[in-house]
């Protein structure tokens, strides 16, 4: 196996969405590990409160207590599962189509900002920006 195979194993991982059966072909979203997505995660939940939007698809994913676990539907929990996000509430409004899903909901993990960002953007300490 190549260096480049290698590499790419280890930077990417890979969940099967759907399997088309009409045309034949396999369909998957792959989200890295790392880089694409950039989740400060405290306690394996999301900071705040988010919305993904993508065509008609929109998904509101708010955090939850820890054991509360995923829920979800669809590719949501699919993607969640693959950034390491363990308690999570979400609602999908809209298309429900598996893909407008899955990146909508990669678009609302993208959207998500850590207290000190915040505070930083704003000029302000993280104790004026939480009180």
């Amino acid at each position: 196996m190549s260096k480049l195979m290698d590499r790419e194993e280890k930077e990417f991982a890979e969940k099967l969405l759907k399997i088309s059966r009409v045309s034949k072909t396999t369909k998957a979203v792959a989200a890295a590990k790392k880089n694409m997505i950039d989740v400060s995660l405290k306690g394996r939940t999301i900071p705040h409160e988010t919305v993904g939007k993508w065509g008609a698809t929109s998904i509101w994913m708010a955090p939850a207590y820890e054991g509360t676990g995923v829920i979800s539907g669809s590719s949501c929990r699919e993607i969640l599962e693959l950034v390491g996000v363990h308690n999570i509430l979400t609602k999908i409004k809209g298309s429900k189509n598996k893909h407008n899903v899955a990146k909508a909901t990669i678009e609302g993990l993208r959207g998500l900002r850590t207290a000190e960002e915040v505070a930083e953007l704003r000029g302000k300490t993280v104790k004026e920006i939480l009180s």
